[in-house]
C-alpha cells in the first residue's frame, strides 16, 4: 500500500504517444472535417483530359476572381484522409493563416497569399483520393502522383526534348526516370543540388560518365557532378527547364508551385547569368487533377509559366499570356534565400563588383517542412544525448567536480 506505479518502458510510452496522436488527429478530422466539393480540385477525365476550376467555395459568387479566404471547408481536414495527411493539412492550414496575416500587418509584402487555398485544396484531394505517390504526404511539395512515369513518358516523345541538348531536371521524384532518359540521350543534365544547407548547380555530362543509372541518382550526381554557374564552370545553354508542379493553368501556363519559391529561384539565375533565355522552353509534369481551368488569382513577377504540361493521359502545349522573369528580382530576395543558395551570393557579389547597388529584399516567412513518417514524432528524452555519446560527439556522462 501506498506504493507508486512502476513507470512505463519507453517503447510503451513510444507507443502511447502515437495513439494519442492518432487519436487527436482523427478527432479533429471529424470535427472539422468538411466533404471536398466536386467542384473543387476534381479529378480529369482521362477519356478527354478534361479539366478543373478552382473558382468554388473560396471564391465569392460575385467576383470568382476574388483571392479565397481561409475560412470553412478551406480550413478543414477532409474526412478519411490519413495521419500524416491530416496533420500536413493543418499544417499548412495555420502557414496560411500566418501569412495572411503578417501580409495583413504589413510584416512581408504579397507574394500570392491566394495560391495557398489551391495548394490545400489540391494536396487534400490527392491524399483523399489516393492519387498521390512516394515520397508522402502530398502536402508542402510538388507532389509525386500516380502514373507520374506515364507522364514523363509523354514528355520524352515531344520535339522539344528530343531537340533539347541540355535539360534542367528539377530534383522531385516524379521526375526522376527523367533524369536517367536525359543522360542515355545523351543530353547534358542540369540539377539544383543542395550541400552542407547551401543550394549549388551541378552538370551531369554523359561522356564523362560510366555508369549512367548511377549518375542519375543524387549520390551519383553529387559524386559526378561538375559545379556550373561559378568562376571555372564551362558554360552550358538550357534549352528545357522541366520540373514538378501543385496546380497548372492549361489556357495561360500559370504556374503553382510548392510555395518555397525554389523552382522560380532556380529559373531566375539561370536567366540571370545566361545559361536560360528566351528561347528556353519550361515544361512539367502532373496529374491530371492538376491541371485546371482556372487558377483563381494574378500571378507575380517572379512567377515561372509553363509552355509544355505532361500528365498520364495528355500532354498539352500552352500558348501562354503570363510574362516570363528576365532575371533575379533582388527587391524580393529575403537574407535567407540569398544565404543559403551559393549561386546567388556568387552572382550578387559579381554584380556588385561590376557597379551595381542592389536591394535586399525584407524577411520572408518561410513555409513549413512536408511531414515525413516518423521524423515529426516527439523523440524521447534524452535521445539527442545518447546519440552523441554512441558517437562520441557528447558528453560522457556526469560533470567532472569542480578543482578545488
Amino acid at each position: 500500500s501506498g506504493r507508486l506505479p512502476a513507470p512505463l518502458p519507453p517503447c510503451a510510452m513510444a507507443v502511447a504517444r502515437v495513439l494519442l496522436a492518432l487519436v487527436a488527429a482523427t478527432a479533429g478530422a471529424v470535427v472539422l472535417g468538411a466533404r471536398v466539393s466536386p467542384d473543387v480540385a476534381a479529378p480529369a477525365a482521362e477519356d478527354d483530359a478534361t479539366t478543373t476550376s478552382l473558382d468554388g467555395p473560396a471564391a465569392a459568387e460575385d467576383d470568382a476572381a476574388t483571392t479565397p479566404q481561409p475560412a470553412g471547408s478551406d480550413l478543414d481536414v477532409p474526412p478519411g484522409m490519413r495521419l500524416l495527411g491530416a496533420i500536413a493539412s493543418k499544417s499548412v492550414a495555420r502557414h496560411w493563416r500566418s501569412v495572411e496575416a503578417a501580409v495583413a500587418s504589413g510584416e512581408i509584402g504579397d507574394r500570392g497569399t491566394w495560391k495557398w487555398g489551391v495548394r490545400k485544396r489540391i494536396w487534400d484531394y490527392m491524399e483523399v483520393a489516393n492519387l498521390s505517390a512516394k515520397p508522402s504526404p502530398a502536402h508542402l511539395r510538388n507532389p509525386n502522383f500516380v502514373d507520374s512515369a506515364k507522364a514523363v513518358e509523354r514528355l520524352t516523345q515531344l520535339p522539344v526534348f528530343q531537340q533539347a541538348q541540355a535539360v534542367f531536371v528539377s530534383p522531385e521524384a516524379q521526375t526522376g526516370s527523367l533524369r536517367e532518359v536525359v543522360l542515355r540521350e545523351g543530353k547534358k543534365l542540369v540539377v539544383p543540388m543542395v550541400a552542407r544547407n547551401v543550394k549549388v548547380f551541378q552538370l551531369i555530362d554523359p561522356s564523362k560518365v560510366d555508369n549512367i543509372s548511377f549518375a542519375s541518382t543524387f549520390p551519383g550526381m553529387e559524386e559526378l557532378g561538375e559545379a556550373l554557374l561559378d568562376s571555372n564552370s564551362t558554360f552550358v545553354h538550357v534549352d528545357l527547364f522541366v520540373t514538378g508542379s501543385v496546380a497548372v493553368n492549361r489556357k495561360t501556363g500559370a504556374r503553382i508551385g510548392a510555395g518555397n519559391g525554389m523552382i522560380d529561384m532556380d529559373y531566375a539565375i539561370l536567366r540571370a547569368t545566361g545559361a536560360a533565355t528566351d528561347t528556353t522552353l519550361v515544361a512539367t509534369v502532373v496529374h491530371d487533377c492538376q491541371l485546371l481551368e482556372e487558377t483563381g488569382g494574378a500571378m507575380l513577377v517572379y512567377d515561372v509559366p509553363v509552355d509544355v504540361v505532361c500528365t498520364p493521359s495528355t500532354a498539352v502545349h500552352v500558348q501562354r499570356s503570363e510574362p516570363v522573369p528576365q532575371g533575379v528580382e533582388w527587391s524580393l530576395v529575403s537574407p535567407e534565400r540569398l544565404n543559403s543558395t551559393a549561386a546567388l551570393v556568387r552572382l550578387k557579389q559579381e554584380l556588385e563588383e561590376a557597379g551595381e547597388v542592389l536591394p535586399m529584399g525584407p524577411s520572408e516567412l518561410r513555409s513549413p517542412r512536408p511531414v515525413r513518417p516518423g521524423a515529426n514524432l516527439r523523440r524521447r528524452p534524452g535521445a539527442k544525448l545518447r546519440r552523441q555519446r554512441r558517437s562520441g560527439k557528447g558528453g560522457g556522462g556526469a560533470k567532472a567536480p569542480a578543482a578545488a
